[in-house]
């Protein structure tokens, strides 16, 4: 073969392969923009205040007076849970009336990404459905407490 040829051949894929990443990269960043900002909008980082553990309270005879126990509260974050169907099927899961629910999600704190709580104290019956079909539940955020006792 003549070397020549061998060149151009050789040249020919090197430009074929630089101009199918350009286009590539041409599709991406203009063509496929909004899909990228969605995804870039929906990954964020979310902080999670954890309140700091308290102490159990002795009397000077070592008998509890205070003691702590850990509760389930199950909360909703307003930017990732939407639509009228979603709020059905979250109260249908937690047994509650649809206007109750309503009611709970309306008292929206002054930041955007701070979780509501809807059911606090939840039975573990409860927990547990939700926990096994929490995919179906966007921006439900079932955690623990601790509570005073």
């Amino acid at each position: 073969m003549n070397w020549t040829l061998r060149r151009n051949v050789l040249y020919t894929g090197v430009v074929a392969v630089v101009a199918l990443l350009v286009a590539r990269l041409f599709y991406m960043q203009v063509i496929q923009v909004a899909d990228y900002r969605r995804v870039a909008t929906d990954n964020r980082v979310r902080i999670v205040p954890l309140p700091a553990p308290r102490g159990v309270v002795y009397d000077r005879n070592k008998v509890a007076l205070i003691n702590n126990r850990p509760s389930f509260a199950i909360s909703v974050l307003p930017t990732e849970f939407h639509g009228e169907q979603a709020r059905a099927h979250l109260a249908t899961a937690l047994q509650l009336p649809e206007d109750e629910l309503k009611r709970r999600l309306a008292k929206r704190g002054s930041l955007p990404f701070e979780p509501i709580g809807v059911q606090i104290d939840a039975d573990f019956r409860t927990v547990c459905r939700l926990q096994e079909s929490l995919d179906q539940f966007p921006g439900v955020v079932v955690g623990t407490e601790s509570h005073r006792s």
